[in-house]
């Protein structure tokens, strides 16, 4: 099975161009599958499905993660 990961890249004037997309590691990521990225205007949090965590309530959840000075917290499952 494919793994799918988060990452982010920045939008550059308006011509489309965008950074190389950097992984958001560990704290969002990982072994299994995470994806459907949702960053907050200001980029104060992140919100993310995961399916089949181990700490999951189903076959698929919302998992929300707040910016702290520029690193992303453990995402936190919202139910």
């Amino acid at each position: 099975m494919a793994v799918k990961e988060v990452a982010t890249s920045i939008a550059r004037s308006s011509l489309m161009v965008s950074s190389t997309p950097e992984n958001l590691g560990d704290s969002i990521n990982t072994k299994i599958f995470e994806g459907d990225p949702y960053i907050a205007p200001d980029e104060n949090f992140l919100i993310f499905t995961a399916y089949n965590r181990s700490d999951g309530l189903g076959d698929g959840d919302l998992y929300i993660s707040l910016n702290r000075d520029g690193h992303w917290t453990p995402g936190e499952k919202s139910g």
